[in-house]
């Protein structure tokens, strides 16, 4: 089920686009697929987005390429989740056990030991961070990864901690407990 991200904000999320994906997640059937495209502008997110059921997909808009003369990447006219709080992170892949729940604007998450995020795609996306960067946070990332995926033509920038953290190992318990084996990170040309 292919849906523009728009089609889950309500008025009352103000400019908070969290509770809109964490809506889609839970209103769409476990066992659908479920692809939320974003238009090439910037959402402003007040919290974290986790991902909490398997195949969900955010896909931005435009390519971003770099150039062969430069490195540096723009984010101009990207789709982009920008994180404005101090020392938040973007977003959190879940794995079965690590969902302890949530309030994520007017939407209310109960805990569930079963909530997966396995199979995620994110593609043609910016995550921006407040630019606080401090290098030794290791949960204030871009992304925390604790199960399978697919990260392609991405920018993930000014978050305190890494910009993808993926600290998975099943039985680990606590912060690196989940099975990320098989990600696949591709930043595009």
């Amino acid at each position: 089920m292919r849906f523009p991200i728009e089609a889950w904000h309500l008025a009352a999320d103000g400019n908070d686009w969290t509770p809109a994906f964490m809506r889609a997640q839970t209103e769409i059937p476990a066992n659908s697929t479920l692809e939320l495209v974003l238009s090439d502008c910037q959402y402003r997110c007040a919290s974290k987005i986790d991902l909490i059921r398997g195949n969900v997909s955010i896909i931005g808009g435009k390519r971003n390429k770099r150039t062969m003369s430069s490195n540096e990447v723009t984010t101009a006219g990207m789709s982009t989740l920008y994180f404005p709080t101090s020392g938040s992170r973007g977003i959190e892949v879940m794995y079965p056990g690590r969902y302890q729940g949530g309030t994520y604007g007017s939407v209310v998450i109960a805990a569930d030991p079963t909530a997966r995020g396995d199979g995620w795609v994110i593609e043609n996306l910016a995550l921006m961070g407040d630019g606080q960067f401090e290098g030794a946070s290791r949960t204030d990332c871009g992304m925390i990864v604790r199960a399978a995926g697919q990260l392609r033509n991405f920018v993930i920038r000014n978050f305190r901690g890494d910009a993808i953290n993926i600290n998975a190992s099943v039985g680990a318990g606590g912060f690196g407990d989940g099975n990320a084996n098989g990600c696949i990170i591709d930043t595009g040309s």
